[in-house]
C-alpha cells in the first residue's frame, strides 16, 4: 500500500466516526462527552494508522490531511470558534506534534532500554575523550540519502 492510499483510509475511517460525532452533537450531548468521543474514538485510528516510526516519512500534504480530521472534529465540537484556540482551551495538541511526542517517546525507550528489540538498529555508540559542552552519544554513519536521513532513528540521533 502506498502512503497516499494509506491516509485515504485513515481519512475515510475517521470520516464515519465523524459522522457519529456528528449524530452525537445533533442530540445534544455537552462538549466534554464530545471531545472524549473524539479522544477515544477517533484520534486512535490517526494515531493507530500513523506509527512514530513512518512519522518522518510522511510529506507536509500528507501531515495537512490527517491534521484535517482533528480539525473537523473541533469544528463539529465547537462550531464558529477557531480551531488553535480550542486545541489551546481543550489541551489538544496539533497532529504533528502529538505524532512527534510519540516518536520521541518511543526513541528515548529504545536509548534507555538495553534489552528493547529496536536498539540493535541504533548507530555505535560515541565514547569521546573530552569533555564537550554537547556530547556526542551516537556516531553518526555518512548518510548517502534523505530517505536515509529521514528515518525514525537518524532523525532522533541527529537530534541530540
Amino acid at each position: 500500500m502506498k502512503w497516499d492510499e494509506h491516509i485515504q483510509e485513515i481519512c475515510r475511517k475517521s470520516a464515519c466516526r465523524l459522522y457519529y460525532l456528528k449524530q452525537l452533537k445533533r442530540a445534544k450531548v455537552e462538549t466534554s462527552d464530545l471531545l472524549i468521543c473524539y479522544k477515544t474514538l477517533i484520534r486512535p485510528i490517526i494515531e493507530y494508522c500513523s506509527p512514530p516510526v513512518w512519522f518522518y516519512s510522511l510529506t507536509k500534504d500528507q501531515l495537512n490531511t490527517i491534521e484535517r480530521i482533528q480539525r473537523r472534529a473541533i469544528n463539529i465540537i465547537f462550531p464558529y470558534q477557531k480551531y488553535d484556540e480550542m486545541c489551546q482551551v481543550n489541551n489538544l495538541p496539533k497532529i504533528c506534534d502529538r505524532l512527534f511526542d510519540i516518536s520521541l517517546k518511543l526513541f528515548n525507550e529504545i536509548c534507555e532500554d538495553a534489552e528493547h528489540p529496536l536498539r540493535k538498529l541504533l548507530p555505535e555508540e560515541h565514547h569521546g575523550k573530552y569533555n564537550l559542552r554537547r556530547k556526542k552519544q551516537f556516531k553518526l554513519p555518512k548518510l548517502n540519502t534523505n530517505r536515509c536521513r529521514n528515518s525514525f532513528i537518524f532523525k532522533h540521533v541527529s537530534m541530540l
